[in-house]
């Protein structure tokens, strides 16, 4: 698995994500990855140590890459949604 060692800045996140399909939120993450269907996951730096596992784990098994976001206020609106997102995964086209 490929784990981005640094923390993208928003501006870089915002655009990367902002014109393309994703899902939010661990269980929606976690269901599409299972299904082969994410192709990038984006993971908020302040998230639960059990998000965290479970997150790692699933990208783990389906070999898709993790990147990490400055926080969850950020990830959500970068997501142009009005609440804190601990993770998305963005579809495979």
């Amino acid at each position: 698995m490929v784990f981005e060692k640094r923390v993208i800045f928003m501006e870089e996140i915002t655009k990367k994500i902002s014109q393309v399909d994703k899902v939010i939120g661990l269980k929606q993450v976690i269901k599409h990855t299972m299904k082969s269907e994410v192709k990038q996951i984006y993971l908020a730096k302040d998230v639960e140590e059990s998000v965290k596992l479970k997150i790692e784990s699933v990208a783990e098994k389906k070999d898709v890459p993790i990147s990490v976001v400055a926080s969850m206020s950020k990830l959500g609106k970068a997501c142009e949604i009005d609440v804190n997102a601990a993770v998305i995964g963005v579809l495979k086209d």
